[in-house]
């Protein structure tokens, strides 16, 4: 696996192993990010993400998946749960740079079908905004603002 990993820029502990084999208990995140864009182009308030929810058996496979679409120019960053971090499944987030840009949330979702990560069921997509104000699901305020059923 070769990608080049983010490190600095969200303060993320960079690795280039799969998330499964992540054990150390200082690394929040493992991250994929496309190099060709720089963090200065990136308006972090308008950053937003799709929310896959991983299942172990199929992480590696699916991150495999995330740095190709990285590499090939389809996704600009993911970053997903380390194994050490994991109770059921890994959380994967799928990132845009822009919550408002419909057409490119649409082409990374149907990207994100084409390879077989969006699965058969509905998927969310929800600003970094919402995280960082503590909005999850479950709470009183809805958690994310598209579904793939916007879209698809």
């Amino acid at each position: 696996m070769n990608c080049t990993f983010l490190s600095t820029f969200l303060g993320l502990t960079p690795t280039e192993l799969y998330p499964s084999e992540v054990t150390d208990s200082n690394v929040n995140w493992v991250c994929c990010f496309d190099p060709n864009i720089e963090s200065a182009q990136i308006q972090m308030a308008r950053v937003g993400k799709w929310m896959l929810f991983i299942p172990p058996r199929y992480i590696n496979e699916c991150w495999d998946k995330i740095i190709a679409g990285v590499k090939s120019g389809n996704l600009y960053s993911a970053k997903t749960l380390p194994a050490i971090k994991v109770d059921k499944v890994y959380a994967t987030m799928i990132y845009t740079k822009d919550y408002e840009d419909k057409e490119d949330i649409a082409r990374v979702l149907n990207y994100l079908v084409s390879v077989g990560l969006k699965g058969k069921r509905k998927i969310y997509y929800k600003t970094d905004d919402q995280t960082r104000a503590g909005i999850y699901s479950g709470d009183e305020e809805r958690s994310w603002i598209y579904s793939s059923d916007d879209f698809l």
